[in-house]
């Protein structure tokens, strides 16, 4: 008996082993042609990954209960993230596709980073708080030149191809990541690159791709503006 957790709920499958007297274990060699031989289908993986890229492990078991009604510990929603992660490494480090979909892809190259901080459980069982680096290629057609009164309404072409990436490095590791990756992609200059104004973010991309247009986003650009404003506000002029 084996049990099989489908998009369609948990199933028990009941079928015969076959055993091998070489490697003394037990196989149903048809599972790797039907696509089960692990504990969870292909559909069922992409449906908890999906939920764990909008929700923390307990959300995300408690969301994937309510709306397709499976249930799954939060714990087993980890280990499924978790294992996916590694798949998708292992295809984007092997496969040639992602870097030849990049390179033939039209557009101005732009590049984003910026760093968030994420749980962590160690594996003495103990928890802590770490800061996740990540990083996106982008490439996207040129739009229109908008004032900032426009923005709302203009149209901003839309990025023909991504590639993202992330991890828990320090400044020095992360930038050596970034380096492979350009490489990766053969990636020469960038039209522009984002950050929120963190120092280690615009250090590390002079040191990877050289003098390039660094851009601050417009939501901390305004963050300041407004603490500038608020300490006007608690100055009292006098006019004499």
């Amino acid at each position: 008996m084996k049990g099989i957790t489908s998009v369609h709920g948990h199933v028990s499958l009941k079928r015969r082993y076959r055993h091998c007297s070489d490697c003394n274990t037990y196989s149903f060699p048809v599972e790797a042609t039907l696509g089960l031989a692990t504990l969870y289908t292909t559909a069922l993986t992409r449906l908890a990954t999906r939920c764990v890229g909008l929700w923390s492990y307990e959300l995300a078991a408690e969301n994937l209960e309510e709306l397709a009604g499976i249930r799954l510990s939060d714990t087993t929603i980890a280990k499924i993230a978790q294992e996916t992660a590694g798949k998708i490494a292992d295809q984007m480090d092997d496969n040639p596709a992602f870097c030849e979909s990049f390179q033939k892809a039209k557009g101005e190259t732009e590049f984003y980073m910026d760093g968030t901080f994420v749980p962590i459980l160690n594996a003495e069982g103990t928890r802590e708080w770490k800061e996740m680096k990540l990083a996106a290629f982008v490439k996207r057609l040129l739009g229109e030149y908008a004032l900032p009164e426009e923005w709302a309404t203009r149209f901003l072409p839309k990025p023909l191809v991504v590639y993202a990436f992330a991890a828990i490095l320090c400044k020095e590791e992360f930038q050596e990541r970034c380096s492979i990756e350009r490489r990766r992609l053969g990636i020469g200059g960038l039209s522009s690159a984002l950050g929120d104004g963190a120092k280690w973010i615009w250090n590390i991309i002079r040191e990877v791709f050289g003098k390039t247009d660094e851009c601050l986003d417009i939501y901390h650009a305004l963050e300041h503006v407004a603490n500038c404003g608020n300490q006007h506000a608690n100055i009292d002029i006098v006019i004499w």
